[in-house]
């Protein structure tokens, strides 16, 4: 099995590597046809629709352009017969068929039935002209007699006027000579299209075969390829179950550093943080360091092999024969085994509710920036708002100065004003800036790379703080008093002997005297017992101690969780409070004043500098509106961080 398994290993990878470029390509031309829209394509927005056209002339019987036809060619059959118009003129399009079975198509004026020349470079021009809504200018104009496989026009009625406009678009607009009328647009947008669609359907030739042998070739090597990858997930599903459960949530996270669309969200960000924070991956991969040692101390010791020779003098001429081989296999006291496994267990399961830990740490701190920043957002918002404010302040006060009722120091008390707004709006843009090159290292992205913050404070959900899930860090600190406890266990076998079994295979002249010329099969028994038990003793000790101390970190960690979260409690009714100082009292009051106090500067009753005071405690009111509810929302965040609810557990 493990042969087949190997070779199929092999064909799976070769195959994923034969086709995953056009998987690739397939890709990329897949997101180009979702993304793009199939109007812009055909040129749609930049294309005159016409529609039904009145006209008051007479028709002439088209019966009579059919007879004249008749004469001019040799005409074997009518296909059809349409009215069209050509710059506003009726013509009658006749369709026939000539020696040879070919279709040809006749022009004759409607109102005459007198047949008519094609259309001509400057009837093209004129109707490309109409056809195209921009007015922009002609880059060429070309009459075209063939049209290749690749070219934009296969498939075209020949001859044709290919008109060129010099527009960003990159339109060409084709009119056929028989037909009459502009039959194609192509644009930037369609040649792309074409091109990525000729990678997609894989037809080189044509571009247009959907159904060439490449394409069906490339079908089945990837449903090969599909089919080998499922076998070999069944062949190889037969892992620990801890690792399954490693994979169901590390998949989750992602471990990779790819990024994704930007986030927008809070959620999408700590997604991302756990996909690509490089602390995390670090955590996971000790983790599963941990877990490798639980097959290692599970196992029974390595048999010894072993080689003896004994210089027999009494044979000289057959050396091989004065050989001995050995295998001995060494039994360790029942039950330590399992014990050194229990550790084994333990302190992976340590390390897996610390990577836990750090995962939801993580979580928190992306919530803290993310809060801190749109608080930081918002104020940056208030101080421009503040600043246009005193634009047009300044606006009113230069009228009053043209009228004589105001003074010149108050144009000076304005520009001060602005200077600090100013330096103010330039240090929070450069904490924000701070902050965020923060953030990003906990997101695992470059500091430089574009991420779109909250401009205002949202509301952050308050925690469900009677969930009595335990926290990880606890958990991990009990893992670890487990292993601590298996460990001083198995100090304690130190001390007991153990038992080995083996098979001795001697020469016929090892020693000697051993009856007949063949070699014999000699089994054994081995029992070590250790004589002094110093070093056993002291480790015992010592893993009493180490268990001591995990208890007392077990305790300490519990109590250093309940602190936190009184201490993140009060945080959350402080910020209340200020939140209702700020909303309901403070700032409608101080919004007032401002109004009031304007008022009265217009009127003439009151100075500049109170209303810009009455202005500047509306918004330093404001701004404490938004650093309360930014500090509620991290403090909250707090909160969850400490009331976990979606703890993955997890038994390696």
């Amino acid at each position: 099995m493990a042969t087949f398994t190997y070779r199929l290993r092999r064909i799976h990878r070769w195959l994923g590597l034969l086709i995953g470029i056009q998987f690739l390509l397939w890709t990329i031309g897949g997101l180009y046809f979702s993304w793009t829209k199939l109007e812009d394509i055909h040129g749609d927005p930049t294309r005159h629709h016409h529609g039904y056209f009145e006209s008051a002339d007479a028709l002439a019987n088209p019966q009579t352009a059919v007879d004249s036809l008749k004469v001019r060619t040799n005409l074997l059959a009518l296909t059809g017969i349409e009215l069209i118009h050509i710059l506003d003129v009726p013509v009658w399009r006749i369709g026939y068929l000539v020696l040879g079975g070919q279709e040809r198509f006749a022009l004759a004026d409607a109102r005459s039935a007198r047949l008519r020349g094609p259309v001509d470079s400057l009837e093209a021009l004129a109707m490309a002209r109409r056809d195209f809504l921009p007015a922009a200018p002609v880059a060429s104009v070309e009459r075209i007699t063939e049209a290749g496989p690749h070219s934009e026009y296969r498939g075209g009625a020949l001859p044709a006027w290919r008109i060129a406009f010099d527009h960003p678009t990159g339109t060409r607009v084709y009119v056929s000579e028989e037909l009459g009328q502009a039959t194609h647009h192509r644009n930037s947008q369609w040649r792309l299209f074409d091109f990525l669609w000729m990678l997609h359907t894989m037809d080189y030739e044509g571009r247009d075969n959907f159904n060439n042998v490449l394409l069906r070739a490339f079908s089945i090597f990837g449903l090969l390829t599909i089919l080998s990858g499922f076998v070999l997930f069944y062949l190889t599903r037969k892992r620990k179950k801890s690792v399954v459960a490693a994979l169901g949530l590390f998949l989750l996270m992602g471990l990779s550093p790819a990024l994704q669309a930007q986030p927008a969200t809070l959620a999408e960000l700590q997604q991302q943080a756990y996909a690509a924070n490089p602390d995390l991956q670090a955590a996971f991969h000790q983790w599963r360091a941990q877990t490798e040692r639980i097959v290692q101390v599970g196992a029974l010791p390595d048999p010894d092999l072993m080689w003896n020779w004994f210089a027999n003098p009494m044979v000289r001429d057959d050396p091989f024969s004065q050989s001995m081989f050995g295998v001995m296999q060494m039994l360790p006291w029942g039950g330590m085994r399992g014990q050194m496994r229990k550790g084994a267990e333990a302190d992976a399961l340590a390390a897996w509710y610390r990577a836990e830990d750090l995962r939801l740490r993580i979580g928190r701190d992306v919530a803290d920036g993310w809060f801190a920043i749109a608080g930081m957002r918002e104020e940056l918002r208030l101080l421009r708002e503040h600043l246009d404010w005193v634009r047009q302040l300044d606006q009113l006060l230069r009228a009053r100065l043209a009228a004589g009722t105001a003074r010149q120091a108050d144009l000076v008390r304005l520009e001060l004003e602005r200077e600090e707004l100013r330096t103010r709006v330039a240090v929070v843009e450069r904490d924000i800036a701070g902050m965020s090159a923060m953030l990003k290292r906990t997101l695992g992205v470059p500091y430089d790379h574009p991420i779109a913050w909250p401009d205002r404070v949202p509301e952050a959900a308050r925690p469900d703080t009677a969930a009595g899930t335990a926290h990880p860090m606890v958990a991990a600190m009990g893992a670890m008093e487990a292993g601590m406890d298996a460990m001083r266990r198995v100090a304690g076998y130190e001390t007991r002997p153990m038992v080995g079994v083996g098979l001795d295979a001697m020469g016929p002249a090892y020693v000697g005297m051993l009856p007949g010329d063949g070699w014999a099969l000699v089994p054994k028994l081995s029992l070590r017992i250790p004589l002094w038990g110093g070093r056993a003793r002291a480790a015992t000790r010592e893993a009493g101690a180490r268990l001591a101390a995990a208890q007392a970190e077990t305790a300490s960690a519990a109590q250093e969780l309940a602190a936190m979260r009184a201490a993140a409690t009060q945080r959350v009714a402080a910020a209340d409070e200020r939140l209702a100082l700020y909303r309901d009292r403070l700032l409608p009051r101080a919004e007032r004043l401002t109004d009031l106090m304007l008022a009265d500067y217009r009127a003439g009753m009151a100075d500049l500098e109170e209303v810009v005071m009455a202005r500047r405690m509306a918004l330093d009111y404001a701004m404490g509106l938004a650093s309360a509810r930014a500090d509620r929302n991290r403090a909250l965040t707090e909160l969850s961080y400490l009331h976990p609810s979606d703890i993955r557990h997890a038994v390696p």
